[in-house]
């Protein structure tokens, strides 16, 4: 039997195909990933951020972009490019603390870094104080 390739998309119902807005948010999603990739890479990073990485499917699927990997442990971070989607991310309750970061593309790399370590060093004195 030969083996499927692996799926990165979640079944949608009755098969359905998606649209072109939909493929358009998902290519604009991608896009602020890259950006908050780069921006991290921009120069040396604080101290207690070990590496970092795009999140893999199945912590995709939980809500999760980007990992960010700390001296107490890994934080996660959700990047949304309007204020409306960041608003409808954290109506929804998590089993695990996510940081949202805004991102939009007239966005300087300075900025979008200087956010996401913010964030991150949020999420990990929460992960301290625990």
């Amino acid at each position: 039997m030969k083996p499927r390739p692996y799926e990165r998309e979640e079944k949608r119902p009755n098969n359905r195909k998606r649209s072109k807005h939909e493929r358009y948010t998902a290519e604009i999603g991608r896009t602020k990933e890259k950006m908050a990739l780069i921006a991290l890479s921009e120069g040396p990073l604080p101290a207690w951020i070990k590496s970092y990485r795009r999140a893999g499917h199945p912590e995709d699927v939980e809500g999760k972009d980007l990992v960010i990997l700390t001296d107490v442990g890994p934080v996660f971070i959700q990047i949304k490019s309007s204020v409306n989607a960041c608003r409808e991310y954290l109506k929804k309750e998590r089993k695990f603390p996510v940081g949202v970061v805004l991102i939009k593309s007239t966005d300087p790399l300075t900025s979008v870094r200087s956010n996401l370590i913010a964030v991150a060093d949020r999420l990990r004195r929460q992960l301290i104080q625990k």
